[in-house]
C-alpha cells in the first residue's frame, strides 16, 4: 500500500501488502514534529494540494491531457515533486487500470490508451525536472536501465528512472533494442555499477538470463551487477 501524509501531501513509502496500490493516509514524522496547532494553520495548503491530486486523478481517468498538464504545472508551482505525483497519483491509477483489465471491464486497447497517456505524462515530468535534465547526460552512471529482449514497454523504466533521480541515484535509460551488441558499447562507455532489465512476460526471462551470461563472460570481473525485475 502507498503511505501518504495527509498534511504535507507527500509520498512516504510503501507497506504491506505491496501488490495493493491503495493509499493509506497518515502523518509523517516531519509534520508531526510541527505540532497540530501549526498543522491546522497550514490545512488550507494541504487541502489545495489534495485537490490538485484529485484533479490529476480525474484527468488520468478520463485521459484529458490538457487538464493533466495544467494540473501538473500547478502542482510544480506548489512545490510538488515528481516522486509524489508518480507514487501518489499515477501509480494508483495504473493499478486500477490493471485491475479493470484483469477483470475484463476494459479491453487491451483501452489499457494501451491509458499507457500511452501516462507515457506522455512521464515525458512531461522528465522535461520539467531540472535535476533529471542536468544529470541525464552525465557519464557518472550508477545504473543503466534497459528493457529485456522482446519487451516493448518502457513506461515502468521511465518511472523508475525518475524515482532514482529523485533519490540522487544517477541512472540512464537506454532507448536501444536490447542485445549484447547494443549494451556492450554503453557498458564500456558509461561503466555502470548495475544494469537493470525490465521484464513484462515470463517468456522473456530465459533470453534475458542468456544475455546476462553473455555480459558476464565478456566483461569478466569488470562486469556490472545485473538486476532483473518487472
Amino acid at each position: 500500500m502507498i503511505k501518504w501524509c495527509m498534511y504535507c501531501q507527500k509520498f512516504q513509502g510503501e507497506s504491506e501488502p505491496f501488490d495493493n496500490y491503495a493509499i493509506s493516509h497518515g502523518i509523517c514524522v516531519a509534520c508531526e514534529s510541527k505540532g497540530f496547532e501549526k498543522l491546522d494553520a497550514e490545512m488550507e495548503s494541504s487541502m489545495r494540494l489534495a485537490g490538485l491530486y484529485q484533479q490529476l486523478m480525474v484527468a488520468g481517468s478520463t485521459q484529458d491531457m490538457p487538464l493533466a498538464l495544467e494540473t501538473m504545472a500547478q502542482a510544480r508551482r506548489e512545490g510538488v515533486q515528481n516522486i509524489d505525483l508518480l507514487m501518489g497519483v499515477i501509480g494508483p491509477i495504473l493499478w486500477k487500470v490493471g485491475d479493470l483489465w484483469s477483470s475484463g471491464t476494459i479491453t487491451v486497447a483501452d489499457e494501451h490508451r491509458f499507457t500511452t497517456f501516462f507515457n506522455a505524462i512521464v515525458s512531461d515530468m522528465e522535461k520539467n525536472d531540472l535535476y533529471f535534465q542536468q544529470n541525464r547526460k552525465s557519464e557518472n552512471v550508477a545504473i543503466l536501465l534497459t528493457i529485456a529482449p522482446r519487451n516493448v514497454h518502457y513506461f515502468g523504466l521511465h518511472s523508475l528512472n525518475l524515482w532514482l533521480h529523485a533519490n540522487n541515484i544517477n541512472s540512464i535509460l537506454s532507448d536501444k533494442p536490447c542485445s549484447i551488441d547494443t549494451l556492450r558499447p554503453q557498458i564500456e562507455k558509461l561503466k555502470p555499477k548495475f544494469v537493470g532489465f525490465s521484464v513484462t512476460l515470463f517468456e522473456q526471462i530465459p533470453e534475458t538470463l542468456a544475455l546476462c551470461d553473455e555480459i558476464q563472460n565478456e566483461f569478466g570481473s569488470n562486469a556490472p551487477k545485473l538486476l532483473l525485475g518487472g
